[in-house]
Order: structure tokens, then sequence, then C-alpha cells
């Protein structure tokens, strides 16, 4: 089993402490893959990814991806005798 998680910045890689997708991983047993960056889920160019959060505005002022700043979708394994919550 694996699982995809469309939850913004779930996959973000951090020094401190284990990441929720870490986390999940663990917990499931099980292949977690999230994006690093806000996760983009639109119909602009008929893409969805991990982008920056600074992307531009169009003219009605809402934002969409900055195609120049992709994020990545981060693989976690599950890790024996990691912390699960």
């Amino acid at each position: 089993m694996s699982v995809r998680l469309l939850s913004c910045e779930t996959g973000k890689l951090t020094n401190s402490a284990w990441s929720f997708a870490q986390r999940l991983a663990n917990m499931l047993n099980a292949t977690v893959y999230a994006p690093d960056k806000l996760l983009w889920i639109t119909d602009y160019k008929g893409d969805y990814g991990a982008f920056d959060s600074d992307g531009p505005l169009d003219a009605n002022g809402s934002g969409y991806p900055d195609y120049t700043s992709p994020g990545k979708w981060n693989t976690f394994n599950p890790k024996k005798g990691a912390p699960i919550f």
C-alpha cells in the first residue's frame, strides 16, 4: 500500500522533528508521498503539483503556481523504532 498526501508542505524535510508524512508512513507501515511546498490543484495549464507560494497573480487577483520555483514530492518509507505521533 502507498499513500499520496494532497496537503500543503506535509512532505517538508525538517532537521528538528519528524515530518507529518514520515510519522504517517511509520504509523501505517506504508510508503507515503508528500509535497514539500504548497500544493496547487488547479485547472491552470491542467497541472497539479507542489509550487512556491509566491506565484504571480492573474487579472482577477487570484494566485497561481510559480512554475519557476517548483517543489517536489518526497518519498517517506516506514522506519522501525521511529516515533509515530
